[in-house]
């Protein structure tokens, strides 16, 4: 099962950063959901699309942290799943 549980997990990293920036958006006055909407509101563009780099920044190394984890902890699947076929 641990497997279902990783892809689990990975799926769930991404919609809890996705709720972390939009909490902060509605009821925060710092952090980078904050400084996205600020910097929009004041028509600061260069900022808004900085800060949605680094959010993808931030995502996408959570996903290859993730993808090492599971790399390094499913080691055995990966060899069990190709020898199967």
């Amino acid at each position: 099962a641990l497997p279902q549980v990783f892809a689990g997990m990975r799926t769930s990293v991404s919609v809890a950063l996705i709720m972390i920036v939009v909490s902060e958006m509605i009821a925060s006055s710092n952090g980078l959901g904050y400084f996205i909407l600020h910097a929009q509101r004041t028509f600061n563009v260069p900022a808004v699309y900085s800060g949605i780099f680094l959010l993808g920044l931030f995502g996408y190394a959570l996903n290859a942290l993730f993808l090492r984890l599971e790399g390094f902890v499913l080691n055995w699947h990966r060899g069990y799943a190709a020898k199967r076929l």
